[in-house]
């Protein structure tokens, strides 16, 4: 059935493949945080800090539950699509019983968890936030969830284009009626709610689509498939949980010390930095499939693919965090209204931390390759505990930037942790080499912008943004000037 896909997948260097694939997530993810940022002014006008502070603590639910409602059966799908996808009838089986499993133990989770928020928010005075908060995300997750499959098989066969392009109208649709509620209608946090619930029913029928047109949805379920899946999905749940850990103990644990205020400001700073995630995210998300079907084929090839690709992401992300740092200042005042000008204190430090995060993504994909998902686990654990802990330690005295440190520390941990046993199940070929080269120029760039920060930032917002940015261009390029990368590694 996917003959002519994968051949597509084995023709070209694996740049190639990255950079036509990896391209379009890149475009439809910057299109997205783009669509963000021009309406960010609008939701600091209108949203004050303490109901943004609210809607963060929604937003860090609604990333986290989607796998607890899957079991993260997503994960065990990508380790064993290729075991599937040559026989379609096989591969039907094995959709349908992830699909139907998803449906029935996802509707309980969720009745469950509505019952439980119905019952503590109205004890703690807070019911205020059952409806709409809880009950539409609550079912928006789920509707959501069951998207991932249709989702995943579009990513599978490289249908980037078509991924790209559902993302854009789902992002459309959500802010647009969010807008819409918010200044025509007159609500407050609870608009991006139903903007949120409005987009999720699109997504899950467009999926739905997706899969009933390839037939690949019957009323099958084979236990077998169900029990290989969990398998290898179960002792990821702790990680998830650690996740929900690290997403959300931050935001609560300064709103309970601090207030949902300084939350709303924290969480402004917190977004900005998270665009190191998106450029990792859609450069990896395109790689993950290959990635995968090289060491299906070859593991040790395909471990070699990797040694060649990672000096090239690293660098990347490690540009856009020093852009990202050195630039905060600038966007955030821009962007926002005068109540969160503070934030920019945050980005540097919540950037870095998810450097960490983007290092650890293809050595953790290397363990779960090799089924070690308990090793994940432990990795999570660690790293969720020693968050949790940091928060509570720092946030009391120090505040939203205990918080930052907090995260920056346990993506650390945790990067550390995924590297050193990804090492020893399949060792990488590194340059160390490039990377303290590439390392040691950013560190000069951000140091020498860093001291001059308040001389540069007295000039005025525009030559502000001209310098920094100019300086940034010449450091990328010293990096090819001093042959530290060259330009024959990206074009490969």
């Amino acid at each position: 059935m996917e003959k002519d896909n994968v051949s597509q997948k084995n023709e070209g260097g694996i740049f190639k493949k990255v950079a036509q694939k990896g391209g379009v997530y890149f475009i439809s993810s910057i299109l997205i945080k783009v669509l963000q940022v021009i309406i960010l002014p609008l939701i600091t006008r209108y949203i004050d800090t303490r109901n943004y502070g609210i809607l963060e603590v929604v937003n860090a639910i609604r990333m986290v539950m989607p796998s607890l409602i899957s079991l993260c059966l997503d994960a065990a799908y990508y380790r064993f699509y290729y075991k599937y996808n040559n026989d379609k009838k096989m591969l039907r089986r094995f959709i349908s019983s992830y699909f139907w499993l998803i449906v029935g133990w996802g509707t309980i989770f969720i009745i469950i968890s509505i019952a439980i928020s119905f019952f503590y928010l109205g004890a703690n005075s807070m019911d205020y936030l059952f409806h709409p908060f809880m009950t539409l995300t609550m079912m928006g997750i789920l509707l959501y969830q069951l998207s991932f499959i249709g989702n995943a098989f579009q990513l599978q066969n490289l249908k980037a284009e078509f991924v790209g392009l559902v993302n854009i109208i789902y992002y459309v649709i959500l802010n647009g009626v969010f807008i819409f509620l918010l200044i025509g209608v007159k609500m407050k946090a609870e608009a991006k709610i139903y903007g949120m619930f409005a987009a999720d029913i699109f997504y899950f029928f467009i999926y739905l689509w997706v899969l009933l047109r390839k037939k690949l949805i019957a009323f099958e379920f084979d236990f077998s498939v169900i029990k290989e899946g969990l398998k290898y999905s179960l002792p990821l749940i702790p990680s998830q949980l650690c996740s929900w850990i690290t997403l959300l103990s931050d935001k609560l644990v300064v709103g309970a010390f601090k207030g949902f205020s300084e939350t709303g400001v924290y969480s402004i700073g917190y977004s900005l930095a998270q665009m190191v995630a998106v450029f990792s995210g859609a450069i990896f998300l395109a790689y993950k499939p290959i990635m995968y079907e090289g060491f299906s084929e070859d593991d040790k090839s395909g471990g070699e693919k990797v040694g060649h690709f990672l000096p090239i992401y690293y660098f990347a992300c490690l540009w856009i965090v020093v852009g990202i740092s050195v630039l905060g200042r600038e966007a955030i005042m821009i962007l926002t209204e005068s109540s969160y000008h503070g934030a920019f204190v945050f980005v540097p430090i919540v950037a870095l931390a998810y450097l960490f995060q983007s290092w650890y993504r293809p050595f953790n994909e290397i363990l779960n390759f090799y089924k070690k998902t308990v090793l994940v686990a432990i990795g999570s654990v660690i790293q969720g505990v020693a968050n949790l802990l940091l928060n509570i330690l720092l946030v009391p005295k120090y505040g939203a930037m205990g918080a930052s440190w907090a995260t920056f520390v346990s993506l650390l941990l945790l990067g550390v942790f995924v590297f050193v046993w990804s090492q020893k199940i399949h060792p990488i070929t590194l340059c160390y080499k490039r990377f303290a080269g590439i390392t040691v120029l950013a560190i000069i760039c951000w140091g020498i912008l860093s001291h001059f920060d308040e001389a540069i930032f007295s000039l005025g917002l525009i030559w502000s943004i001209l310098i920094k940015g100019l300086t940034v261009c010449i450091f990328i390029a010293l990096t090819f000037v001093f042959k530290i990368l060259r330009l024959k590694d990206l074009k490969n």
